[in-house]
């Protein structure tokens, strides 16, 4: 009954962010901000908090965007205090999302920003747009980006849009219009900032802008989609269109692609030879391959080759997650020939993420 009550609050105020309305909904966002800040900050471990994305740049829609924060535990501190009260604080408000939870030692600050793409992407975002809400401003110590640096920023998001993409649109496939379409829209405008970023060095805060600078560079199909998109907000993202999973990964899928052409990070796989057969060695990842996912990729393999072949050109393996490396998270890097359809890449998940195992495989397409 009560998640019933949630699902229609939450369409009322989707469709009633205007004024006046609205501004009643920013003010409980803010209430919110300020109780979960009171609570952290009166945690001794406590060295940073952070408010970044949407929420951090007024570029969020009410009932459905999250609050976004990222948490800076001091050096020797247990993070496993600040993680159970997070966790609390999420079940008190649905708009503090435990599972999107960014809680970092100041180790992990430098640490992860100086090796890891989406790291350096996360940080260096929220070190540009991000609002300092407790404590000392840890991310100003960060140094300056280089430009290649900056490439791997880029790099970064796109990896980030493209586990949004496969997670909650792909492998949920989730029946919620309201929030199936809303993702659309942000990962399509996201998609968009990340091109212009890619190719003109020029970051567009706004994702009604991004999608309005795109209609000048698409072809006249995707003008139709974009428009579309941008009508979203305006209907309470309540479009009933069964297209639009399709045309978001379409659309998305090109897009990444070319930011990726514009800062050169698929160049090194052009002058490979294309063998006529796709294989996959376990060899170098054998120690912390599950057995269920061997038997999962094995699987994978063997369908590729004997339907997919034509589009997969090869396939590569990591122990990385989006955050670094990690044993539970094993990544699959598919280097593709031709441009995968969708109906393949929902085939293609389904058979990943198929027989429940304890490590988690991501797929990522180059």
């Amino acid at each position: 009954m009560l998640a019933i009550f949630k699902k229609i609050l939450q369409k009322f105020v989707v469709k009633t962010n205007f004024w006046p309305f609205n501004q009643f909904y920013k003010l409980y966002y803010n209430a919110v901000l300020k109780i979960i800040v009171y609570v952290l900050k009166g945690q001794k471990e406590i060295a940073a908090i952070y408010l970044t994305a949407g929420m951090a740049t007024e570029n969020y829609i009410c009932g459905l965007s999250d609050i976004d924060l990222i948490i800076i535990i001091e050096i020797g501190q247990n993070k496993q205090k600040i993680d159970k009260i997070y966790r609390r604080l999420s079940k008190l408000f649905p708009v503090l999302k435990y599972e999107e939870r960014s809680l970092f030692s100041v180790e992990e600050i430098f640490k992860g920003y100086d090796s890891d793409i989406f790291l350096k992407y996360k940080f260096s975002e929220c070190k540009e747009i991000g609002r300092l809400l407790y404590g000392r401003n840890i991310l100003n110590d960060l140094p300056a980006l280089d430009q290649k640096q900056k490439k791997e920023s880029v790099t970064g998001r796109l990896a980030f849009i493209w586990a949004i993409l496969v997670k909650y649109l792909l492998i949920k496939d989730s029946k919620d219009t309201l929030m199936r379409n809303y993702l659309c829209y942000k990962l399509s405008a996201d998609s968009y900032v990340a091109f212009i970023l890619a190719r003109d060095n020029k970051k567009i805060l706004s994702r009604q802008k991004a999608l309005e600078l795109s209609e000048n560079f698409v072809e006249q199909g995707q003008r139709i989609y974009i428009k579309e998109m941008r009508r979203l907000p305006g209907q309470g993202f309540a479009l009933n269109a069964p297209w639009i999973l399709q045309e978001t990964y379409a659309a998305c899928f090109d897009l990444m692609n070319s930011a990726a052409k514009q800062i050169n990070i698929t160049d090194k796989y052009d002058d490979e030879k294309v063998d006529s057969r796709v294989y996959f060695d376990f060899e170098s990842l054998d120690f912390i391959l599950s057995d269920k996912n061997k038997e999962k990729i094995n699987s994978f393999i063997n369908l590729v080759n004997e339907k997919y072949k034509d589009y997969i050109q090869s396939v590569l393996m990591s122990a990385s997650s989006l955050v670094g490396i990690d044993e539970e998270s094993i990544c699959l890097f598919i280097i593709q020939k031709a441009k995968i359809p969708f109906e393949i890449i929902k085939q293609i998940n389904s058979i990943i993420n198929s027989n429940q195992s304890s490590q988690y495989l991501y797929i990522y397409i180059l």
